[in-house]
């Protein structure tokens, strides 16, 4: 439902790209073919491991339980 509702109102979507580095601006990202890419907003769906995660908290999070569950 979201990504339809971003699409309709005219948001450009990449999926299927891996991103190897996010900028401390949190808008600029250099993909893994060297496309840089800046953007309005970027959401970053890469996991626990992923580079989002590790660039927004400024360290690797090994995460904690929280009675939630998470699935790979």
């Amino acid at each position: 439902m979201l990504l339809e509702t971003a699409i309709d109102l005219g948001a450009q979507v990449r999926m299927g790209v891996e991103a190897v580095s996010i900028g401390n601006d949190g808008r600029t990202v250099t993909l893994r073919s060297g496309e840089r890419i800046r953007a309005d907003v970027v959401v970053g769906a890469d996991g626990m491991q992923g580079i989002s995660r590790q660039t927004i908290l400024g360290e690797q999070d090994v995460g904690k339980p929280t009675g939630l569950m998470m699935f790979k």
